[in-house]
């Protein structure tokens, strides 16, 4: 898995989040956007593997038939601090910011620590 602190790990063009398109950012690229955007990155405490269940906390956007669904987490490092404009969308027992959302002044950024293109999501 990439980590937002190997100086390896892929990287993207800060023009990327100006574009006038939706962006999903899963796993990997939701880190690297709340980073490249001003939020904060840390290695958690407890790495998530597995089976997780999200708590939606808002379901206006993409979350809107996920209530308390089960997901498939593969991290260790979590967003720990949003970047401006930004909302957590949903909730995990070890990830604050398992959903964030940017719908401000008309961008649409999005961003899923959880896989959800995996099957068990």
């Amino acid at each position: 898995p990439q980590s937002c602190f190997d100086p390896e790990s892929m990287k993207v063009d800060p023009a990327l989040w100006q574009l006038p398109v939706p962006i999903l950012g899963i796993c990997y690229g939701c880190q690297m956007m709340c980073r490249d955007l001003g939020g904060k990155v840390e290695e958690a405490q407890v790495g998530e593997y597995g089976a997780a269940t999200i708590t939606v906390t808002d379901s206006s956007g993409l979350l809107k038939t996920a209530q308390n669904s089960t997901v498939w987490m593969s991290h260790r490092d979590k967003v720990t601090q949003l970047p401006p404009d930004f909302t957590t969308t949903a909730t995990t027992d070890h990830c604050p910011h398992a959903a964030v959302a940017c719908e401000a002044n008309g961008k649409r950024l999005y961003g899923f620590q959880f896989h959800p293109e995996v099957t068990h999501s």
